[in-house]
């Protein structure tokens, strides 16, 4: 049998003490002990456990608040058999219609990952679908790459009403696949700055005929706080990870409709 990756997800909960927002950005530091901690050891157990799950291929991430205990949750590539070929019967008039793998336009797509090869990975799976992909390494340059993209497109329209001839503009994204725990700026916060971009220029982007970029997070955190958290942010779309390019397939044409 021929191997593919799959991505698996872990997740070890307690509830203890929990951390706090400060105590959260310094976990994965050697050394590093809560100042209420009444266990032993030197404080390398978390620098340990993200180091190896780096060496995986993976990613280690932490959710907690005061009072409400710690979750864990890390996400691995891992070879499996590939999956044997089945005798697929002829569909009947009832059946309903398959997922369409080939869109029916190429779309433009922001793929946001901070980990090198889950963000090799999601850009492959984009473009065998036959989109074009852009890939950015975290929330601060995925948030850079936004405005410079608006920007453009608005100067351009601008342009054009003058005297001079209109600059050629940036391709505008159909969406943006963006990823939650990153380092420099995390998902949840570059979708919130984005949108308040956006809404600062919005009567520019409806006289433009521009509209709000569609966004979609990727996480292993599939808790219903995550979920409310990235809606009230500004992302109307959630997948969570580990997914396949038949997920993004399905997300594609039937969310966006590739048209």
């Amino acid at each position: 049998l021929g191997m593919v990756t799959k991505w698996f997800s872990f997740s070890v909960e307690d509830t203890g003490q929990g951390m706090t927002d400060e105590q959260k950005k310094t976990s994965f530091q050697p050394y590093v002990k809560s100042e209420a901690s009444k266990g032993g050891g030197v404080g390398l157990g978390l620098y340990i456990s993200d180091e190896t799950v780096s060496a995986l291929g993976g990613k280690l991430a932490v959710k907690s608040e005061v009072g409400s205990g710690t979750t864990m949750i890390f996400t691995i590539p891992l070879s499996v058999p590939a999956p044997t070929t089945k005798v697929v019967a002829p569909p009947s008039s009832k059946a309903k219609s398959p997922i369409v793998a080939s869109p029916s336009r190429r779309l433009h797509i922001l793929f946001v990952e901070d980990i090198p090869l889950n963000r090799k990975l999601g850009a492959s799976m984009l473009r065998k679908l036959g989109h074009e992909v852009t890939p950015a390494e975290d929330g601060k340059v995925a948030l850079d790459i936004l405005r410079e993209t608006l920007e453009s497109n608005l100067a351009v329209v601008g342009e054009r009403h003058g005297d001079n001839p209109a600059s050629p503009s940036l391709p505008l994204f159909d969406v943006v696949f963006m990823d939650y725990f990153m380092p420099v700026m995390d998902g949840l916060e570059a979708v919130t700055e984005y949108r308040a971009f956006e809404r600062d220029n919005a009567s520019a982007m409806e006289l433009c005929d521009i509209h709000p970029t569609r966004m979609c997070a990727l996480t292993a955190d599939v808790t219903l706080d995550t979920q409310q958290k990235f809606r009230a942010a500004g992302c109307e779309h959630f997948m969570a990870k580990p997914f396949s390019k038949d997920d993004i397939s399905h997300f594609l044409n039937t969310v966006l409709g590739s048209n």
